[in-house]
């Protein structure tokens, strides 16, 4: 069985001090591998040096006199080399001395510092490194010369002065970079990263639709910050208010429902309740009545049955007009006919041959014109209706036209939910359920238009 390991859970904190730390680690462990080669090098270099000039100091001692008993003779040999007369030709001093440390020559200058700086535990044959009583850092060399040891020295200061400097400007520079790094780090999570970490743990916590984040101009991040932390309070706002909309639109909805309910009981009961109370009653005179009066009860009771049935079709034929099942032509001359002789006004209906019969744009059609007409009629006193269908190649297109007085189309679709004037929202919502779009041409006096759009693509 293969087990899958689990995926690592990088957060901004993480990946913000890997991002700081990586580079400072990379500068430190490169500048510190250059200083301890270019250290290496310098005591490599200092040790060739000082080893060089004993070596070679030594080597004319042993040439002149290898058994170096008189020393009176061989002082005046040695003032003979460059580096016992006026000092030596290049930085360092040679002392040469005896076997009991006494020093029988030495360059100028070099007495004092032998001095402060010998040591009976120096091996022969090696350069070392010592430092003084002062803490200046030397190196040095001792090596036998017949019966004596020339001993060879020079001072970091004097000899790598400027790579001593540089390595000195290294950790300098390393230290620089370090707290570089530091302030960096600091100014970065103070002004982005704990912002937006902030930012991330506000909106984990925040119950989206219902609240809105404190729209905090906090000079302190940077600007991008700011600007992402404006476009979400605008988008949780636009939520919170999508929100309510909803919630308004479902409580429209539930009003329309009860509304619509109590207009239909309303219309049983002053309707067919009416007409069948009517009906017993007659049903009741008919069997207390002489015979020859029952006719008469009977026939007034079947007339009674029949409007009855006529006024529970009609309210079924509202309620789900079976005429739909007809065609969109034969539904849409059936409702104008209707609208018409209902509402007193005509209604003139233009209707293209090449309309493909889809049941969802015949019943958002049938609903879209129902409710434009009522409205012409009941808000703008139209006595004329002008209805047109046609289509191309991609678009369905329906256009509906009064004589009435028309009104001021309102910036905010929206606020017609609000106050209670749905016939717009409703042929709106209709007509985008297929897909479509509506616009409208409007102004008092001027009667109304309006056109809808529906894409024939998927539909057809």
């Amino acid at each position: 069985m293969i087990r899958r390991s689990m995926p690592i859970k990088w957060n901004l904190s993480a990946i913000f001090l890997i991002a700081v730390l990586l580079p400072t680690a990379a500068v430190l462990v490169t500048a510190g591998i250059g200083i301890v080669h270019h250290d290496r090098a310098m005591k490599r270099v200092m040790a060739s040096y000082v080893e060089n000039l004993a070596d070679n100091v030594a080597s004319r001692v042993d040439l002149e006199d290898p058994k170096w008993v008189l020393p009176t003779p061989m002082v005046e040999l040695l003032r003979q080399l460059q580096v016992f007369s006026w000092g030596p030709s290049l930085p360092g001093w040679v002392v040469v001395v005896d076997g009991d440390g006494k020093i029988l020559l030495a360059s100028p200058g070099a007495e004092v510092t032998f001095k402060r700086l010998w040591r009976k535990d120096v091996p022969i044959g090696k350069a070392v490194e010592l430092m003084d009583d002062r803490g200046d850092r030397y190196t040095v060399a001792v090596y036998p010369a017949a019966s004596t040891f020339v001993v060879a020295a020079v001072a970091w200061n004097q000899l790598m002065g400027p790579m001593v400097q540089a390595s000195r400007l290294w950790s300098i520079l390393i230290g620089a970079v370090v707290v570089a790094s530091v302030i960096s780090g600091v100014m970065l999570w103070r002004w982005a990263i704990g912002p937006i970490k902030g930012l991330s743990d506000e909106l984990a916590d925040l119950k989206w639709g219902c609240e809105v984040p404190i729209a905090e101009d906090n000079r302190n991040t940077i600007w991008e910050v700011r600007h992402l932390r404006t476009v979400l309070c605008r988008l949780s706002k636009a939520a919170r208010e999508k929100v309510e909309l909803w919630n308004r639109y479902l409580q429209d909805v539930v009003r329309v429902q009860e509304s619509e309910k109590s207009r239909i009981a309303r219309d049983i009961h002053d309707g067919p309740v009416q007409e069948v109370t009517a009906l017993i009653q007659r049903i009741r005179l008919a069997s207390l009545d002489p015979i020859e009066k029952r006719e008469d009860h009977l026939r007034l009771a079947e007339d009674i049955g029949k409007e009855t049935i006529r006024q529970l079709r009609e309210m079924c034929n509202q309620l789900s007009p079976p005429w739909l099942d007809l065609g969109m032509r034969h539904a849409l001359d059936e409702l104008a006919d209707r609208l018409s002789r209902h509402l007193d006004l005509f209604v003139q209906l233009d209707i293209s041959d090449d309309i493909e019969e889809d049941p969802d744009a015949i019943l958002a059609f049938f609903r879209i014109i129902q409710e434009a007409i009522h409205n012409s009629s009941r808000h703008g006193g139209a006595k004329n209706v002008d209805i047109e269908i046609s289509r191309d190649e991609e678009n369905i297109y329906l256009s509906i036209k009064d004589d009435g007085s028309g009104f001021r189309w309102p910036e905010d679709f929206e606020l017609l939910r609000s106050t209670g004037h749905r016939g717009l929202l409703n042929m709106r919502e209709r007509i985008e359920l297929i897909g479509g779009s509506m616009r409208a041409e409007t102004s008092p006096g001027e009667g109304c238009s309006l056109f809808f759009t529906v894409p024939v693509i998927g539909r057809t």
